[in-house]
């Protein structure tokens, strides 16, 4: 009977200190539309209340604009600091967010496919998952937001952009064609926050800074979304974020975990 006491104990302080756990290491890559409202850090917490234990790490670590060393168009650069940490084997899963834009005109549209598949590829062998970002359309993106994008965006306003949910079917072709390249996995974030943007509830999705950059909820849609891609599971415990109704985030919730079963459907 001691013998199993002192067992229990020993298995209640390891847990206690996760020690013999394992984590999934998970590498956000992005710019400020990752990192808004520190975006990681609520998909830790997501992850820790529905029983994940997850390492979380960014870059570039202060949410600035990409680099230019982590463009994915320079992603194979032998002293690129991505490759170099996929390298080092420690990471489990990358989330990359691109550049909204780059996924409008071919061309851009064509190196940033080619640029994901090598960098899937690097990702296979050291064995780690790659889960891109579909972006998302707001009241600015891209109908207003692309005339203020400097020349090399290769991004015009066209008429075709003032349809903003054809960025979304834009958005499926890209993706759709992309993964049946690769083994790359999507956050179809895109598709959640058009969803609760026809919902009669009066979200607030957007910063009113910017009405581009997401608000507290819209980051917990992300947050969201990355957690049902990566752990391939429903959200079951939803977050309390202070300033924000519990009807919202119970809403927002259903509609992440809805989005999951309709990407499992449409991928099976």
């Amino acid at each position: 009977m001691q013998l199993i006491k002192l067992t229990l104990s020993l298995i209640f302080l390891l847990n206690i200190c996760g020690i013999g756990i394992s984590k999934t290491n998970i590498l956000f890559v992005g710019n400020s539309l990752t990192h808004y409202n520190d975006m990681p850090k609520l998909f830790q917490k997501i992850s820790n209340l529905n029983n994940e234990r997850v390492s979380v790490s960014s870059l570039p670590q202060d949410g600035s604009l990409l680099p230019v060393e982590l463009d994915v168009k320079r992603l194979l650069e032998s002293d690129n600091i991505l490759i170099k940490k996929i390298k080092e084997g420690d990471i489990d899963i990358i989330c990359l967010q691109e550049m909204p834009n780059n996924f409008l005109k071919p061309i851009e549209a064509d190196l940033t496919f080619k640029s994901i598949l090598k960098l899937d590829s690097v990702c296979q062998l050291y064995g780690c998952r790659l889960i891109v970002f579909q972006p998302y359309i707001s009241p600015v993106f891209p109908r207003k937001y692309c005339s203020m994008l400097p020349n090399r965006s290769g991004v015009e306003c066209t008429e075709e952009f003032t349809f903003l949910f054809q960025v979304i079917e834009k958005s499926h072709a890209f993706f759709k064609k992309l993964k049946s390249y690769s083994n790359v996995e999507v956050a179809y974030i895109g598709d959640v926050f058009a969803e609760c943007s026809s919902t009669k509830n009066d979200f607030s999705l957007y910063s009113d800074d910017d009405e581009f950059h997401p608000s507290v909820l819209g980051s917990y849609l992300i947050a969201g979304v990355y957690f049902t891609t990566c752990f391939n599971k429903e959200i079951a415990k939803q977050l309390k974020i202070r300033n924000l109704k519990a009807n919202y985030i119970e809403e927002a919730t259903k509609i992440i975990n809805n989005n999951l079963h309709k990407v499992l459907n449409r991928d099976n």
